[in-house]
């Protein structure tokens, strides 16, 4: 009863995990099925009712959309992590500034409309296909946050063999498929001793709901299980639940898993910079390049940023992460020295997130 029907829903404290949610909650109560843009376009209870009513039409569908479409400086493409969309981006584009252009690629099947890329490599050259609408020629800045980095390493790939450049590629805390990173070992063992505690804290902590889904993962993760029975918890996970868990919505969802599952990356001819979390997952190889170094041939550049995985592109971990982009993007050049990147900001800052944790 305190919301009024022109409040902001991202300023009310809307994530991309409530944007799925309510969308898909719109869609059982009024039986209407409205693409994520229409959030994009109109944040407020106000626009919905007029889009449900058919007074104003949705837009069409569209992978790539601008969080920040204005700026003199060159574009930057951030490509959508395993949830398909482009809502865990706001605040990262919000703190690069107004004269930094932003677009987000959001996965094809998203709006329920159209069927889900079969393959990364698909998803890559299509990504393509729509940033060269808006950047005819390069150098191309990309990057991505978890399964976003994936695809837009295989979009570097395929830019720079057809003959374009590409200036900066970046890896937001994320590992390549088919890695070691995260691998058991003696010292790893011994570092998740004393941190064993603080771990059943956070569990204890956690809705039933993620709870639920945390010992999923771990027992998928342990004993291999199914990867369609992994996806669908995650579906369930971002939409609330079992009930509110659109078919195309689980589709989406299992295509991203197959797809991270099957693609086999080569090795990469030019540079990659890598934007880690200072908090790692205690059973892992400790490699600060988390395993990129066996990819990119032209060398990783490796800055680490305070947070964990889910938590660097939030506040105010996130303000951190921008400033260290800003550096990367200025010194993206193929031809310059590796960017000395500025101190790591030590003060406490509010949270004020648009973004919450989630699965990548």
């Amino acid at each position: 009863e305190t919301v009024g029907v022109c409040d902001s829903f991202f300023d009310l404290g809307g994530y991309s995990l409530l944007a799925v949610r309510l969308l898909a909650a719109i869609e059982k109560t009024f039986g209407k099925r409205l693409p994520v843009t229409t959030i994009l376009e109109g944040d407020t209870i106000e626009h919905l009712a007029q889009v449900i009513d058919g007074v104003v039409a949705p837009s069409a569908w569209l992978s790539l959309v601008p969080l920040q479409s204005g700026g003199s400086r060159p574009p930057f493409f951030c490509v959508h992590p395993i949830d398909g969309d482009a809502f865990l981006y706001f605040a990262l584009a919000n703190h690069l500034g107004p004269d930094q252009p932003f677009y987000v690629l959001r996965a094809r099947g998203l709006d329920g409309l159209s069927e889900p890329h079969p393959s990364l490599e698909s998803a890559a050259s299509d990504y393509i296909r729509e940033i060269k609408q808006i950047q005819p020629r390069g150098p191309y800045h990309l990057g991505g946050y978890s399964l976003g980095a994936t695809i837009a390493f295989e979009m570097a790939q395929q830019l720079q063999a057809r003959g374009d450049e590409v200036g900066l590629l970046a890896s937001f805390d994320s590992t390549p498929t088919r890695t070691d990173y995260y691998r058991w070992s003696f010292k790893s063992n011994v570092r998740w001793v004393p941190t064993f505690p603080g771990r059943v804290a956070r569990f204890l902590r956690k809705s039933q709901e993620d709870k639920v889904v945390a010992l999923q993962r771990a027992w998928h993760m342990l004993f291999r299980t199914r990867q369609g029975r992994v996806a669908r918890s995650l579906a369930e996970h971002l939409c609330g639940g079992p009930k509110l868990v659109p078919p195309h919505y689980e589709r989406l969802i299992a295509a991203l898993y197959r797809g991270r599952a099957d693609y086999v990356p080569q090795e990469y001819p030019g540079r990659l910079t890598l934007f880690r979390a200072a908090q790692q997952p205690s059973a892992c190889s400790l490699d600060p390049l988390m395993d990129w170094g066996r990819l990119a041939r032209g060398g990783v550049d490796a800055q680490t940023v305070r947070g964990h995985h889910e938590s660097i592109l939030q506040e105010p971990n996130v303000r951190e992460l921008a400033r260290a982009l800003t550096t990367a993007l200025a010194h993206s050049r193929a031809d310059m020295t590796p960017p000395q990147y500025p101190p790591r900001e030590t003060s406490n800052l509010r949270t004020g997130s648009r973004d919450a944790p989630r699965a990548g």
